[in-house]
């Protein structure tokens, strides 16, 4: 009994060591698209004695209230869309010309920063004046009346000048908001020769040369 009480007893074997490597997940790939200016154009607005212009358009993003739309070219500025992607801005223009419009949007997952669109651009138009009828009268002691029409998209303030016949040299009027316009001279000496008109917009560009015979 006692050796029974006394025998060694047996060591158990431990479980062989595991060693633990610890392993990083790569993050899930996440495609952030760009935004991207789906329309977009440039009008002038055709207000009076004004170079002002309507830059308007949509852009196409999953949050378009978060992106910023700047304009380059003939016309400059920034402006940021609502919520549908709408967006519309009103600045002057220093010339007819092209306006280049670029959409910059955020990301935020995985790695912050910002995401560009193609570059978009858009054509400001205007037509040339047209002086559509133009007559020279005799109003009685020695004055004469220039008037006439010029056809535009915004006539108002246009500034017609005279030549032709040296007394007219150097004359000039304005249009009113339809166009016309009329101007009396004393002008004595003017028996002979004739009278011309041209006028210029607010873009600089000039209209037809028109002819009226002193008879």
């Amino acid at each position: 009994m006692w050796g029974l009480l006394n025998r060694p007893r047996r060591q158990s074997k431990s479980a062989p060591k595991r060693t633990f490597r610890p392993t990083l997940e790569a993050l899930e790939a996440r495609n952030c698209p760009s935004p991207v200016i789906t329309s977009f154009s440039a009008n002038p607005t055709n207000t009076p004695g004004s170079r002002q212009v309507e830059l308007r358009g949509t852009v196409s993003d999953v949050f378009p209230q978060s992106d910023t739309v700047t304009f380059s070219g003939v016309a400059t500025g920034s402006v940021t869309p609502d919520s549908s992607g709408n967006f519309d801005y009103f600045t002057g223009a220093s010339s007819l010309g092209t306006v280049t419009a670029v959409a910059t949007g955020h990301t935020y997952f995985p790695i912050m920063g910002n995401t560009t669109s193609a570059s978009v651009n858009a054509l400001v138009t205007s037509a040339a004046p047209t002086i559509t009828s133009f007559s020279v009268i005799q109003a009685g002691g020695g004055c004469w009346t220039f008037k006439g029409t010029v056809a535009d998209e915004a006539p108002y303030a246009i500034v017609v000048q005279f030549g032709g016949a040296w007394q007219a040299m150097g004359k000039s009027t304005t249009c009113d908001l339809h166009g016309n316009f009329s101007a009396t001279y004393y002008l004595p000496s003017l028996t002979s020769g004739s009278v011309t008109a041209q006028c210029q917009d607010i873009w600089s560009l000039l209209s037809n040369t028109v002819i009226d015979p002193i008879v």
